[in-house]
């Protein structure tokens, strides 16, 4: 073969980083070069055995991941067809979750609120990441700049712009909720914190390299504590003193009889 049609495989692979050999061979035949699909593939290797020139996105966390948190919301559904709304925050670097609230109606305000009080004394990060939504309008932006945070928008329709913010609620997911019936607001903001003091100190991530999130948490620099103290107007997961065990969480919560009849 010659040096031309392999540079113009390469500059194909290069250029076109989706693009298989099947792709790039096609491509060629519109031109009038036929090329073996094996062949194409031993040229592309030497393009996709190059290192990167910058930094990887490993690298990045582990350097700038204690500066941006992300939130975002999951919807629940109850017993009674009621839908409430989880908010939660997650560090991107440890991916501890630092707080955690629920609510029938989620409000610009109310959300600005939970900012609040997720990052009392200045306990706070760089950068926050969180969807483009009405939930996130004005209140919680000068909310989020008085906490000293930069509001970062993911783009429409793009859910892997808050990866790690979404990787938590399908955990969430799997794990607590779909195994518990939920009656009412307070009875979920109880089996989430129950669960995330469960998730914090004893569930093992493979993108921390099988460390807990309070492990990561502690060998890493930190803004001010570790932990969120706790608010009168909404349990969240500051200072939980006491981890129950992952078996005794979903146990502890289950409604009683006297609580489904209040709601």
């Amino acid at each position: 073969m010659d040096a031309e049609t392999i540079a113009l495989i390469q500059r194909l692979e290069r250029e076109n980083w989706l693009w298989g050999a099947e792709r790039i061979r096609v491509e060629l035949l519109t031109l009038g070069i036929r090329v073996a699909k094996r062949t194409i593939q031993k040229y592309m290797r030497v393009v996709r055995s190059q290192s990167p020139t910058g930094q990887t996105w490993s690298t990045f966390l582990k350097a700038q991941g204690q500066n941006i948190w992300a939130c975002d919301f999951l919807s629940v559904v109850t017993l009674f067809f009621q839908t409430l709304y989880v908010f939660v925050i997650v560090p991107v670097g440890s991916r501890r979750v630092v707080h955690v609230n629920a609510t029938a109606r989620p409000s610009d305000e109310w959300v600005a609120q939970q900012l609040r009080e997720a990052t009392p004394f200045e306990e706070t990060a760089k950068h926050l990441i969180c969807a483009n939504d009405t939930k996130f309008g004005p209140a919680f932006e000068a909310g989020a700049k008085t906490c000293g945070l930069e509001v970062i928008h993911t783009p429409y329709e793009a859910p892997r712009a808050n990866a790690i913010c979404e990787r938590f609620v399908g955990c969430v997911r799997r794990e607590c909720l779909d195994q518990v019936l939920v009656v009412g607001n307070r009875q979920l903001v109880r089996v989430l914190v129950e669960y995330s003091g469960y998730f914090n100190p004893s569930r093992s991530h493979q993108g921390l390299a099988q460390q807990t999130p309070d492990a990561c948490q502690s060998g890493q620099a930190t803004h001010g504590r570790a932990g969120v103290k706790q608010s009168p107007s909404c349990l969240c997961l500051g200072d939980l003193a006491r981890m129950p065990a992952p078996s005794a969480c979903w146990a502890s919560v289950a409604p009683d009889e006297a609580s489904i009849q209040r709601s």
